[in-house]
């Protein structure tokens, strides 16, 4: 049987805990089909996961008992942040999805001059973003969850993308299809790492040297235009895998 795994915040992590939300209870009871004495995996999205066992299960709640610990993990490096467009919002689910699966470390959306009105500044001007910034965890806890990851990615709130370029990165690498910059490995030494993918319509004139100013290095992904969450999905992978590698560059 597969491995039945639940988030709890760290802070209701306790020996014995009553689960009594509609929706885990729900699946749990009725799709998992749970019994007594069964065993369920707790994470807590802070590098911790635990063994409980299931002591009741009655019309309104199931109370479990922590048994062990079963995985404790530090954050691994380098640690990867993804700063993506405010595009659809299904390409979006689909990019945090697929990222945090890869081990995204964290999330930046952005808007350009070439994002939709409908997903930039117009957002941001409303309790919109609130909404579906809540949803967008859901979305990364879930991918967590299945993936049976330890840490929870972080999702901060939308930026312009000047802001986004002058934060502080041992690596800041740009998806542009028009240069020819490739990559071939990571530096050990670089603990932090921004990726940034653009909209549909690419970046600026403007946007491009930008990037120039504040460090970022261009990097080619394929000979053909890739759409923005194949983009953030390859870059993610790529990275992640290069980081992996015993073989380093010399410097960031």
């Amino acid at each position: 049987m597969a491995k039945i795994r639940l988030y709890i915040p760290p802070q209701e992590i306790k020996e014995s805990i009553i689960l009594d939300k509609r929706g885990p209870l729900h699946k749990l009871k009725n799709v998992l089909r749970l019994k007594e004495s069964q065993k369920v995996h707790i994470f807590d999205g802070a590098g911790r996961e635990w063994e409980y066992k299931v002591d009741r299960i009655n019309q309104k709640n199931i109370t479990i008992t922590k048994i062990n610990k079963t995985q404790k993990q530090p954050t691994t490096k380098p640690m990867l942040t993804l700063g993506f467009p405010l595009i659809q919002e299904k390409k979006i689910d689909f990019i945090l999805q697929k990222s945090t699966e890869l081990g995204v470390f964290g999330f930046i959306p952005f808007f350009s001059s070439r994002t939709t009105k409908t997903g930039d500044k117009g957002l941001l001007r409303n309790a919109i973003i609130d909404s579906k910034i809540k949803r967008w965890k859901k979305i990364i806890t879930e991918a967590c969850r299945q993936s049976e990851r330890l840490w929870i990615p972080e999702i901060g709130q939308p930026v312009a993308l000047n802001q986004l370029i002058k934060n502080d990165f041992n690596l800041k690498l740009v998806a542009l299809p028009d240069k020819n910059s490739r990559i071939k490995t990571i530096n050990k030494n670089c603990e932090n790492i921004l990726c940034i993918v653009g909209p549909e319509g690419g970046f600026s004139e403007k946007e491009v040297n930008d990037f120039q100013k504040h460090n970022c290095r261009a990097i080619k992904l394929s000979e053909n235009i890739l759409r923005s969450e194949t983009a953030a999905i390859f870059l993610s992978g790529l990275i992640k895998y290069l980081s992996k590698q015993t073989q380093y560059e010399s410097k960031c």
